[in-house]
């Protein structure tokens, strides 16, 4: 029976996060063939337009609902609060459900 290895990448919110996630999925894609048994990668974070980097390996995309804290008075850190719960429950559970092995 072939071994399954479930690889987690997670983070967001600007390029410095994603491009190195990006550059180790692709490493990970390039030696495939090189590691015993299946490699799974998913990704956790929100959709914008740093999630459409992954699109260049095979990578499942959970999306996940997201909030940023301002430093400065906006209304939208209101509404962003309970986003950031909401998605911090959506993470969980998902993870729950994936079981992943790694998580960078």
């Amino acid at each position: 029976m072939e071994s399954e290895i479930r690889i987690l990448f997670c983070g967001g919110g600007s390029g410095g996060h994603i491009n190195p996630l990006v550059a180790v999925a692709e490493i990970l894609q390039d030696t495939r063939g090189q590691l015993p048994g299946k490699i799974t990668m998913h990704w956790f974070g929100s959709l914008d337009q740093y999630s459409r980097e992954f699109a260049r390996v095979p990578v499942a995309i959970h999306p996940i609902l997201t909030g940023k804290l301002r430093r400065y008075f906006s209304l939208q850190n209101f509404i962003d609060i309970p986003k950031f719960f909401v998605g911090l429950i959506q993470a969980w559970w998902k993870m729950f459900l994936l079981m992943p092995d790694v998580s960078f």
